[in-house]
């Protein structure tokens, strides 16, 4: 064979993945109640992930701000303040907060120190969303399948593999219910948070995330990006401020609720031990102890389990909202008593499942 043939029949072979640039963790920026002690008033810790493309690490204002709201039963017109109390901070709301601790205050507080929402059961949607939410946009659509309007991950573009992924999780449609969010969608008649207003697709591996509450989806100076909520620097590195692919046909509002189910989880104000007012329906004072018995159990399955398996884009059954027990699975074994190959009993959903979907695939982000 020629020298020349064989330069023309070389194939060309991609190098192996080279890891992901080390990046030094994020500094946490804590948010204070300003009605309790220092020292037992956290509201919420979130990463300093945001950046101005200099040397300027921080939070997003509005994100922020937005997240300490919801938790003090969404009272839209508080603001977060550098000192107890103190006046708003002059950061506009689309640029950094830079500091590493901010008080949220409330303008007009009639009977301090105002309760805090202490789980996502007791959460009820507002009437009204903050206008940043109402900002980005969110194309209609009229495409009666989510497979044919979305056809691609929100997120990475990717044509495959891709599941369908609940806004509102399937496994708060009794939250749903009583909280009315069907009226959202602008359908006549009742719609179950299996509706096309409530999902979206996304690549298998981000899904998983997804359904961790790894990540949610929050407008950014009138855009939709996503915001990790993990401290994982990879996962920061390569999806955190990542802006979606064009969103149609779902609802700003379920995307608030998801946030709020994922800002309510991060919450550690009711575990200090301390007693607290809760906003739960009626406002009350809850000790530590009365909260895990009362509250406990309602953050373990918020989400699905992110560890188990759909069939197939556009089939659900194996989507969150099972509890693993099947009507047939008794019927595995064959008349005789033996075992018919691989047993289709699932695992219970486990009352103390902890979020690990970080640690799934995360080496094919956007490869």
């Amino acid at each position: 064979m020629s020298a020349t043939t064989a330069a023309a029949a070389a194939i060309l072979l991609k190098a192996p993945r080279l890891p992901p640039p080390a990046a030094p963790e994020a500094v946490v920026v804590k948010f204070l109640h300003p009605g309790y002690d220092d020292g037992q008033n956290t509201l919420l810790q979130l990463s300093a992930a945001d950046t101005n493309g200099g040397d300027s690490y921080g939070i997003h204002h509005e994100t922020a701000r937005i997240a300490c709201a919801i938790l003090a039963n969404c009272r839209w017109d508080g603001y977060l303040s550098a000192e107890r109390n103190g006046p708003p901070t002059a950061i506009p709301v689309d640029s950094l907060l830079t500091g590493t601790v901010y008080y949220f205050c409330l303008g007009r507080d009639e009977d301090p120190p105002y309760p805090v929402i202490p789980s996502f059961h007791e959460f009820v949607f507002p009437s009204t969303i903050p206008p940043s939410w109402m900002a980005a946009p969110i194309e209609r659509s009229l495409v009666p399948t989510l497979a044919a309007r979305d056809r691609t991950c929100r997120l990475s573009n990717h044509s495959q593999p891709l599941e369908t992924a609940h806004i509102v999780p399937r496994l708060q449609s009794d939250w749903w219910r009583k909280n009315n969010m069907f009226a959202w969608t602008r359908q006549p008649g009742y719609a179950g948070n299996d509706c096309a207003h409530n999902t979206l697709l996304l690549r298998k591996d981000l899904r998983h995330l997804w359904d961790a509450d790894q990540f949610v989806l929050v407008p950014k100076n009138a855009t939709w990006v996503v915001h990790v909520l993990s401290p994982d620097v990879e996962l920061l590195d390569s999806l955190h401020n990542l802006s979606t692919q064009p969103l149609i046909g779902i609802c700003p509002e379920f995307l608030l609720a998801r946030f709020a189910q994922a800002i309510i989880a991060k919450s550690i104000f009711f575990k200090h031990g301390y007693a607290r007012r809760a906003a739960n329906g009626e406002t009350k004072k809850v000790s530590g102890g009365q909260f895990l018995r009362l509250y406990g159990h309602q953050t373990r399955t918020c989400t699905q389990n992110p560890t188990k398996r759909q069939r197939g884009l556009g089939n659900d059954d194996d989507d969150d909202g099972d509890d693993g027990d099947d009507d047939d699975d008794d019927d595995d074994d064959d008349d005789d008593g033996r075992e018919r190959g691989r047993s289709r009993k699932r695992l219970r959903y486990s009352d103390h499942w902890q979020p690990h979907a970080k640690t799934i695939c995360k080496n094919s982000l956007f490869h």
